[in-house]
């Protein structure tokens, strides 16, 4: 009996013994197959680099062990063991989620296979959006590295928003439906399939508020030929349409236009010149915009719209039907007005306006070296380009042509127009004007009255109804300067000595003005033309002895303008003490008979302002001598005073 039972637990226990076996076979068979799935992103040694979350796959036919290892590093340097691999026909498979840097995979008998795992970049242009209830959004994706397409998947778990999934590559657009997200804020998360690359979006959903819209005026007016400025306020949303004219004048275009920079307003730039095509419509500004749609109601027309008023109404964007306010754009006749000439100082460049109207001044005469400005004032020119069209060779229908008025005898008349390189052109389109700046130094323009006529030709220029001429005469000099009314000055020696002038130069213009005695000193004061010509320049004569004689000169680099004066210091112009002048005369006339006569005369000058006495010459002040006296008076006086003595006391 206990034989018995001995051999059944006996045969219980080898029975035990082989199940268990199989079944860790079986156990051992299924964790290969898991380490050995053949599904793969990648092969190690035909791609690079790989990117971390990519399954990658390698083989090497000399490894025919069970185990392979895992190493961070360089065969050839340093390394670490990450992880040990089961090989399966002479493959192994990695999971590349957790790692990043250089690793190989060796069996330790020089059978490697080297690899570089990187983590994949996404650079997203936004990754905040606002938007409208109802909107969709747009993801730009920039510059990564990983130049293949590749597969993603953009989820939220937001009610309304259906996962998306696609293929895309590096600087490209996808384009996403946000438009059945509830109000709020939501977050949607791109994730690359293959990779742990992932990107976030936050999203702020507004609730849409009706669109409000209406004309900054009731009427817009511009003359035909000019660019009408047509400002729209808007609220609500940031789009419209504006729509111009109607059946009943034969035109009627609808504008569509955004508020990109969301300032709530849209100013359109409406080319009353250029109706005939199809490029006359801008927005003012760098963001905002303004277009012609593309619809079936639209009315062209051949030409420059007709003078007349024209119906302005705006209306939600796409919806013509709900109309939000109306106004009116009157379209004027042209006119060519006048000729005004103003004069600039040649050492200016005006470039713009407002560089302009800081250097001119308003004048008929002009010296030769500064700029003889035209100021044309005409309507209805700058929806053309009115530089290309006056500088154009054999242009027929603006002109502005400059001729001599009296050539002298048996001469033709010299003349330029506008194409000539030493004429300038600044238009200024909102206050219908141009200016011509004529270079008097560098174009040939001779001394004497000069005409100019500006010309729109009714045959010619689209918007004219008929020929209309301008004209105004200007008078070129040779540039002068003139000091102290062309008199010697006599200075006093005070810390500010005043020397006037006055010149043809144009107002503004700088001189420089000099006082200079040899080797001894030289003094300089910049001063400014004023409007009338005049100009006053100031000395410290503080330091320079009475009786000093010096020479007072002007110098303008740019025309060549100078005069010369000669002074003298006379402390008395400066002490303010009186001058008296004594003149005694005595004259003695002998003949047959013989008859003296003696003539004493004494004056005395007092004045309540004291000013040196000159004489005609302006040569006999002597150094330091008395004060209205030159040495020959002086002895007259004393010889007559000493006879007078000695008559009295005879």
């Amino acid at each position: 009996m206990t034989t018995t039972t001995d051999k059944v637990r006996s045969l219980f226990l080898s029975a035990l013994m082989v199940m268990s076996v199989v079944a860790g076979t079986a156990a051992f068979a299924g964790t290969a197959v898991a380490n050995h799935d053949t599904d793969h992103d990648v092969v190690i040694g035909q791609t690079s680099p790989i990117y971390q979350g990519q399954v990658a796959q390698a083989e090497n036919s000399n490894w025919n062990g069970t185990t392979v290892e895992l190493r961070s590093g360089s065969p050839d340097g340093d390394s670490s063991f990450e992880d040990q691999l089961s090989v399966q026909d002479n493959h192994v498979v990695v999971d590349t989620s957790n790692l990043e840097g250089d690793y190989y995979i060796t069996d330790g008998n020089e059978n490697t296979e080297e690899f570089e795992v990187v983590e994949q970049t996404l650079d997203f242009d936004e990754t905040e959006y606002t938007i409208t209830d109802g909107d969709n959004i747009t993801l730009e994706l920039g510059d990564i590295n990983r130049n293949v397409e590749f597969n993603y998947t953009l989820n939220s778990s937001s009610d309304g928003f259906t996962n998306v999934t696609g293929t895309t590559s590096e600087e490209s657009s996808i384009d996403v439906d946000t438009s059945g997200l509830d109000t709020g804020n939501h977050t949607l998360t791109f994730e690359v399939d293959d990779t742990t690359a992932t990107q976030e979006f936050n999203i702020e959903v507004e609730s849409q508020e009706s669109l409000g819209a209406n004309f900054v005026q009731s009427v817009f007016s511009e003359e035909r030929g000019d660019v009408a400025e047509i400002t729209v306020n808007m609220s609500g949303a940031s789009s419209a349409d504006v729509y111009v004219g109607s059946q009943d004048v034969n035109y009627l275009q609808r504008i569509n236009v955004q508020d990109n920079d969301d300032d709530g307003q849209v100013t359109i730039q409406f080319n009353t010149y250029a109706t005939d095509g199809s490029d006359y419509v801008s927005a003012a500004g760098d963001e905002d915009s303004a277009e012609l749609a593309d619809w079936s109601g639209a009315l062209n027309v051949s030409s420059p719209i007709a003078s007349g008023n024209y119906q302005l109404n705006v209306t939600e964007d796409g919806n013509s039907n709900n109309e939000l306010a109306v106004a009116t754009l009157s379209v004027g006749q042209r006119s060519t007005d006048a000729i005004n000439t103003w004069v600039a100082p040649g050492s200016e460049s005006p470039s713009s306006v407002s560089d302009l109207t800081d250097v001119v001044s308003e004048g008929d005469t002009v010296a030769t070296g500064d700029w003889a400005v035209l100021q044309v004032e005409a309507s209805g020119l700058y929806g053309a380009d009115v530089e290309s069209e006056l500088t154009a060779a054999n242009n027929e229908a603006l002109s502005l042509n400059v001729t001599e008025t009296n050539p002298g005898p048996n001469a033709d008349a010299a003349s330029f127009d506008a194409s000539n390189n030493s004429v300038d052109l600044i238009v200024d389109g909102d206050n219908d004007t141009f200016y011509a700046l004529v270079n008097t130094q560098q174009v040939d323009v001779t001394t004497g009255e000069w005409n100019a006529t500006f010309t729109v030709d009714g045959e010619n220029f689209p918007v004219a109804d008929s020929t209309e001429t301008v004209s105004a005469t200007f008078e070129v000099e040779e540039p002068s300067v003139t000091l102290n009314d062309g008199q010697d000055a006599m200075l006093g020696n005070s810390e500010t000595e005043n020397v006037t002038g006055t010149t043809n130069l144009a107002p503004g213009t700088t001189l420089t003005v000099e006082a200079r005695q040899g080797g001894q000193f030289l003094k300089t004061d910049q001063v400014e033309v004023g409007s009338d010509g005049q100009f006053t320049a100031s000395f410290d004569f503080s330091d320079v002895s009475n009786g000093t004689e010096f020479t007072v000169r002007t110098r303008d680099s740019y025309s060549g303008g100078t005069h010369n004066i000669d002074g003298v210091v006379d402390e008395s112009a400066t002490d303010g003490e009186e001058t008296t002048t004594t003149t005694t005369t005595t004259t003695t006339t002998t003949e047959t008979t013989t008859t003296t006569t003696t003539t004493t005369t004494t004056e005395t000058t007092t004045e309540d302002t004291t000013t040196p006495a000159e004489d005609d010459e302006g040569e006999d002040g002597g150094d330091g001598g008395i004060p209205g006296f030159g040495v020959s008076v002086a002895l007259v006086a004393l010889v007559a005073a000493a006879l007078l003595a000695l008559r009295r006391s005879n």
